[in-house]
């Protein structure tokens, strides 16, 4: 092999070009430089594209009506140019109907794309069931999450005292010790709320992979995001920059590529912030 090589080399210098300024043995370290070139493969890397199309749904106020962010959902999930979902919940909850209708529409999309949710300061109640569905969620260490159960209230026009029927004694600290239903009401209304809050336990339950009698035994309290995530109601605790990094391991596996910038997109296409990825 050795013999081979040299005689390689030597044939290759007796065709070199001759500069005037170079001596044989430098003539020969740049043809041995070439022949080196020649056994190097360049490793081969992944394609670096430019952004990550990340679009943002803001649910920060009482959740009433699914309209405000079922079509900007559903929108994100229909575009292919949208690489991922983040939904930013700041909510202490609302209403568990419209809840269950966005969190079931998330269970379908995270089976094409990621739905990442961020805890930034409340995932309450409605907010939590929502939050429950996701792909992956991020709060803060003194966020507050959970109270995971249904609520009824009645309200007495005369002096607005209120009366809860409540399904865990943590779910609404709060009342008035007033009496305004009588008992044969109470009880049918306390049966019904059992049923929903058994939905809101199965879907979390299910969701989380937590017993279900262990989310009922929450008893609707409300948890910091440290000790949520220990309860494994989130998956982990973090500020921007933990989501920023999900979400570029999660599209860059996903793709098989690399990116150096993530765009957070409106429901009316606006870019609203720009983000350089984490790794």
């Amino acid at each position: 092999m050795k013999k081979l090589l040299f005689n390689f080399i030597f044939l290759a210098l007796s065709f070199a070009t001759i500069e005037s300024n170079q001596t044989l043995t430098q003539r020969a370290q740049a043809v041995i430089t070439r022949v080196k070139h020649l056994f190097i493969t360049a490793p081969v890397q992944a394609p670096q594209l430019a952004t990550i199309r990340v679009g943002y749904v803001a649910i920060k106020d009482t959740i009433v009506d699914y309209t405000n962010y079922y079509p900007s959902i559903k929108k994100f999930a229909d575009n292919p140019s949208i690489d991922c979902i983040l939904l930013d919940i700041n909510s202490g909850g609302g209403s568990a109907s419209v809840a269950q209708i966005i969190a079931e529409l998330i269970n379908k999309i995270k089976e094409i794309k990621p739905v990442i949710v961020f805890i930034s300061g409340t995932a309450c109640s409605a907010a939590y069931w929502i939050t429950a569905a996701a792909s992956h969620s991020i709060a803060t260490s003194l966020a507050e999450v959970g109270s995971i159960g249904v609520a009824w209230q009645a309200v007495q026009d005369q002096n607005f005292l209120k009366t809860y029927i409540v399904s865990g004694k943590y779910k609404v600290p709060y009342t008035n010790t007033g009496e305004l239903i009588d008992d044969e009401i109470k009880a049918h209304i306390q049966k019904e709320i059992d049923r929903d809050a058994e939905e809101f336990f199965s879907f979390v339950a299910t969701a989380r992979a937590i017993p279900f009698n262990t989310v009922k035994d929450f008893q609707a309290k409300v948890f910091s995001g440290r000790t949520a995530a220990e309860l494994g109601l989130i998956d982990e605790v973090g500020a921007l920059d933990a989501v920023i990094k999900k979400i570029t391991k999660d599209i860059e596996d996903k793709n098989g590529s690399s990116y150096h910038t993530i765009e957070l997109i409106n429901s009316d296409n606006v870019v609203i912030s720009t983000f350089d990825t984490i790794r």
